[in-house]
């Protein structure tokens, strides 16, 4: 039995390793491609490495720009937009996501934000979820082994010191904490698409007969606040909202 196991364990380990050498093996060949100005080809080999089940702000952001390069706009962002998720602090990404908008019709300014909110919300996002967690844990053991030693202490002046240092990492702990669950519930809970038709009619409910309220166009970006049947209801950047229909765009 312990040895079927371990037959078990190995193959598995050889799986892994095998679909690792064959997505960078991929991925360089989706490279040689776009430098060779091969676009469409590599976007099908960068696909390919997607329904494999790999996924990287790097892959996104190449494939963004074979995109890009083959003049599919509303790709372009969708990508772009996938590999900033993934990396929302990376230059190259905001960039070309930036030049990227400045090819669509829709010029949307966003909704001015309270600015501290606008800071923390950044602030927090400018770790993982798993890196606040890990913080948070590590803080609170060290706040622990301070209580330890604030209890051994005989000295006034140390037992001053210690307890300080004990309040000091139990707020890391527990800001930290609360950091990573921010995080983790703003990563869930962000629900975007891409508009992929040439222009669609925003209504005011969710059917064809309803008030037609603005109109959005291709490459567009919006933030998915709920869907009914084959209707979704959207929110633009400057607050404005309505319905159109769920196969009109993709989820980032």
């Amino acid at each position: 039995m312990k040895k079927m196991f371990y037959i078990f364990i190995l193959l598995c380990r050889f799986t892994i390793l095998y679909a690792n050498e064959s997505n960078e093996a991929e991925f360089g060949k989706a490279n040689n491609l776009y430098k060779e100005n091969h676009f469409e080809k590599a976007i099908v080999s960068y696909k390919a490495i997607l329904n494999s089940g790999y996924e990287s702000s790097e892959l996104y952001f190449n494939l963004a720009n074979a995109y890009y390069k083959s003049d599919s706009i509303a790709a372009a962002i969708l990508y772009y937009e996938k590999a900033k998720k993934l990396a929302p602090f990376d230059e190259d990404v905001i960039v070309n996501l930036k030049i990227a908008n400045l090819k669509i019709k829709d010029k949307i300014e966003q909704h001015d934000e309270f600015v501290l909110f606008r800071w923390v919300n950044t602030f927090i996002l400018t770790k993982s979820a798993d890196k606040w967690a890990v913080q948070s844990i590590f803080s609170f053991f060290v706040s622990c082994s301070l209580i330890v030693l604030y209890m051994l202490a005989k000295t006034i002046g140390r037992k001053k010191l210690l307890f300080t240092l004990t309040i000091l990492f139990f707020l890391i702990a527990f800001s930290s904490f609360f950091f990573a669950s921010k995080n983790y519930t703003t990563q869930q809970s962000s629900n975007t698409g891409v508009l992929f038709l040439e222009l669609v009619q925003v209504n005011s409910a969710p059917n064809e007969k309803a008030t037609s309220l603005f109109e959005i166009h291709l490459g567009t970006t919006f933030t998915v606040l709920e869907r009914n049947g084959n209707y979704s209801r959207i929110k633009l950047q400057n607050t404005n909202e309505g319905w159109i229909k769920s196969s009109a765009y993709r989820s980032i």
